[in-house]
């Protein structure tokens, strides 16, 4: 019997690599299992950065953003 307690989010970040690929996932994406921020194009990760890159380079997912995307320069903002 499946109550519904064992189900997963519906959410991206709780989907696998196989599901992602199949719905064509373009987006970011944080795998908290290998502790990487995935760039995602049309079902293919372009890019993983590492929160070890992140703690060397704190513009390492913006330097990535750039790259994959052919951009000039990409800077996130936050809110205060």
């Amino acid at each position: 019997m499946n109550d519904g307690i064992d189900k997963r989010p519906d959410h991206n970040d709780f989907r696998d690599s196989s599901e992602l690929k199949k719905l064509e996932f373009s987006g970011i994406r944080k795998n908290s299992i290998t502790d990487e921020i995935e760039i995602w194009i049309l079902g293919e990760i372009k890019e993983k950065v590492h929160r070890s890159q992140v703690l060397v380079n704190p513009k390492a997912v913006e330097e990535a953003l750039a790259r994959v995307l052919a951009l000039d320069d990409v800077k996130f903002f936050t809110a205060n």
